[in-house]
């Protein structure tokens, strides 16, 4: 800590959700012993190894894994890249109208991610988790059953202003929750020794699931 520990206990305490100072020093310790490992073992060879082989890791790694996976077969990208798609076939024709949505769109995303870090503390990762996917399975179906009963309906109002709706809802209920912690819990269950190799594994997964 270059003699900065009693400042970093300090910090620690006093920020988020106030980290108790026996888990504080915990954690601190954890460091001190990451560095001084590192400083030993040179190039982190041990910890890849301990990824695949340390008992229990294989249980926090497919969490990893799984969290990533299905964050992006969510197919958000695919939602904010044709989005105005599927709204012009909900009945939306206007380019400028188009657009404006695509803004609120992109505005809608953000705030929810807001209201999800002010949240964190207050209502935990898994209520949050859990009304994410259920907003966004909630979403889809209502997206669906639109279509299926009123897909030929272009020039319906009613149409396009629900079809506007779920798709906000499920940027929303996506930014809120499986977004942001499918990151957060990422490093936050990996132990710190194997964060940085598991975090790599599961962004190679993200990465890979990715299709737009």
């Amino acid at each position: 800590m270059k003699g900065w520990r009693g400042e970093a206990r300090r910090g620690w305490c006093s920020t988020g959700r106030r980290t108790p100072p026996a888990e504080a020093e915990q954690r601190l310790q954890e460091i001190e012993d990451v560095v001084a490992a590192s400083s030993v073992g040179g190039n982190g060879g041990g910890a890849r190894k301990e990824v695949a082989t340390k008992p229990g890791m294989q249980r926090v790694l497919a969490i990893v894994l799984m969290l990533q996976f299905f964050q992006q077969a969510s197919d958000i990208d695919s939602v904010v890249l044709y989005g105005p798609g599927v709204l012009a076939a909900a009945g939306v024709t206007s380019n400028t109208l188009l657009l404006g949505l695509n803004v609120v769109f992109g505005v809608a995303k953000a705030s929810s991610i807001l209201i999800a870090m002010a949240l964190t503390a207050r209502v935990r990762r898994r209520p949050l988790l859990l009304a994410s996917t259920g907003g966004m399975t909630t979403s889809l179906l209502v997206l669906g059953s639109v279509f299926a009963a009123f897909g030929g309906a272009r020039d319906d109002a009613a149409v396009a202003a629900v079809a506007v709706a779920v798709v906000v809802a499920f940027a929303c209920a996506f930014s809120v929750g499986i977004g942001p912690f499918a990151w957060v819990y990422s490093s936050e269950i990996l132990p710190l020794r194997q964060r940085g190799q598991g975090a790599s594994v599961g962004t190679a997964m993200n990465r890979v699931t990715w299709s737009p």
